[in-house]
């Protein structure tokens, strides 16, 4: 039988579903940069009273009765990826930023994760045009060993999360068409993007389409990477107005790794005269980097994710750790 869901948003979008371990039915429903919803649909007892409406009981069906709702958070503008991780956690990645969010529906909050910001290569710049380059996630994928997949749209780049260690690992894409971004010299063969689409996680492979390309990829996460990272604390409490210092290691296991450069992202406010986190670094060895980061004076106070790393031409390795600024 066919059975048809009302979208509760008049005029919207519905974006990307996934059924989690009790049958529960996930999707969103949004307007660009306007409102948006996480819905819940109870697949089995709507099942069970349709039956029951079949064979004569009186019920009086309503769809509203079998939904859970639930408001997007803030910067959840356009969700398109949306995925289930093996304990039934939500994750969604938002198509016009750089974040993904992670929805736990035990306590019922999301929160708020930034992949690394593009490597100019993938968006060129050539007219100066571009203030604040995003990643853009678009399409998303967990497997059974927490892990959380998905395709960087305009960062040319594959990511892989690891869900309990919180730790990123993006691959990028060699392929890059100049046409789709700013480039200076449209024959440039290192300036562009693939615009990786789709893909599928197989065992320890990712295969993927090059939109404007014509190529399908895969990366072989088996092979080993060229630097890990450690981060000597998971947590800092900043003041307004107060710089920690934090170290970052960096393994490297061969000497052939070339030129790695240090990265940084995080999810607090950036919207205010300056950032709320300022985080600047120095490099103490070729092994170490020292972090200072800073609360802002006018730094909104909450809790955040800070990711720091390293990357080269083909891979950004990073780490988060949580930020809390007090009122």
């Amino acid at each position: 039988t066919y059975s048809s869901i009302v979208a509760p948003i008049p005029n919207s979008f519905t974006g990307d579903f996934a059924i989690d371990s009790e049958n529960n039915l996930w999707y969103t429903n949004w307007i660009p940069d306007s409102t948006g919803l996480l819905l819940k649909f109870n697949i089995e007892k709507y099942k069970q009273d349709s039956y029951a409406v079949g064979t004569g009981i009186g019920l009086d069906l309503s769809l509203e009765d079998y939904f859970e709702v639930y408001d997007f958070p803030q910067d959840l503008n356009t969700a398109n990826g949306l995925s289930i991780d093996e304990n039934d956690n939500v994750w969604i990645v938002d198509t016009s930023s750089s974040f993904f969010f992670k929805f736990d529906p035990i306590d019922q909050t999301f929160t708020k994760f930034i992949t690394s910001p593009p490597q100019k290569s993938t968006y060129g710049n050539f007219t100066g045009i571009i203030k604040s380059p995003i990643s853009r996630p678009y399409w998303s994928q967990t497997d059974m060993n927490g892990n959380f997949y998905f395709n960087e749209q305009t960062s040319n780049q594959l990511a892989i999360f690891d869900i309990n260690k919180e730790h990123l690992v993006e691959y990028m894409v060699p392929s890059k068409n100049p046409n789709w971004a700013d480039c200076e010299d449209k024959s440039n063969s290192d300036c562009g993007v693939a615009q990786i689409f789709g893909f599928d996680v197989v065992r320890d492979k990712i295969w993927f389409t090059e939109w404007a390309g014509n190529k399908i990829g895969v990366v072989d996460t088996k092979k080993p990477l060229p630097f890990s990272v450690k981060i000597d604390v998971e947590s800092i409490t900043l003041k307004k107005g107060e710089t920690k210092t934090i170290t970052l290691s960096v393994n490297l296991p061969s000497s052939n790794t070339g030129d790695i450069n240090f990265n940084s992202a995080h999810t607090a406010s950036t919207v205010t005269m300056s950032s709320d986190i300022l985080v600047s670094h120095t490099f103490n060895k070729s092994d170490e980097i020292i972090v200072s980061v800073t609360a802002s004076e006018i730094a909104l106070s909450g809790d955040y994710k800070l990711l720091l790393g390293v990357f080269n031409p083909e891979v950004n390795v990073s780490k988060y750790i949580d930020v809390t600024i007090e009122p």
